[in-house]
């Protein structure tokens, strides 16, 4: 089960998935390969969310003040991990999950179903495809918005901004700040 964990950059779709032994996830990879997880999709999201230490709280919030829309909105993880939430199959029970996570970097094309009752089939690399109960219209403007709200999120989750305080020009500020504050505290001292 942890094994998903340890490749979340390489994840194309996260897909819910009926069984013999009830509702799991089907994490799909770039590289074609796929595993079985014995765990609901929204479990799955936590456990993701968790380990990139993102409150799916907060970061729901931040993307719905982007989209003015409560309802369906990308999480955006990682440069490599922007999942789109599409709907993928109707509830067999009340509950049942019924949206797929569709990461937008592994996104090749979106096609008409040829298969009703789904309206739209989303080519991932590696070769899988994802079947969409959603207009190919819908799902392109649903792909559109990911790209807009990755590019105005990215840069302020807590990671990048420590990459960015990283920058060798912050160290040199930072160095003789320091010097100077010991600089201060001589005279001080004197």
């Amino acid at each position: 089960m942890k094994n998903f964990l340890n490749k979340l950059a390489m994840i194309a779709a996260i897909v819910p998935v009926y069984q013999e032994n009830g509702d799991v996830t089907m994490v799909v990879y770039q590289d074609g390969t796929n595993d079985i997880v014995p765990l609901r999709v929204r479990a799955v999201i936590r456990k993701i969310a968790h380990t990139y230490c993102t409150d799916l709280i907060q970061l729901k919030k931040k993307t719905a003040e982007i989209t003015d829309r409560s309802l369906y909105n990308t999480l955006v993880f990682d440069q490599s991990l922007i999942l789109i939430p599409l709907k993928t199959r109707k509830p067999r029970v009340p509950g049942d999950n019924t949206l797929a996570y569709v990461n937008l970097k592994a996104v090749v094309k979106t096609l008409p179903s040829p298969a009703p009752p789904h309206r739209s089939v989303i080519q991932l690399t590696g070769g899988h495809t994802v079947p969409i109960y959603w207009t190919p219209v819908r799902v392109k403007q649903y792909l559109n918005q990911a790209e807009l709200i990755s590019q105005k999120l990215i840069d302020k989750l807590p990671r990048y901004q420590k990459q960015k305080e990283d920058e060798p020009e912050l160290n040199a500020v930072a160095q003789k700040l320091a010097e100077l504050l010991n600089e201060i505290v001589k005279v001080k001292g004197s």
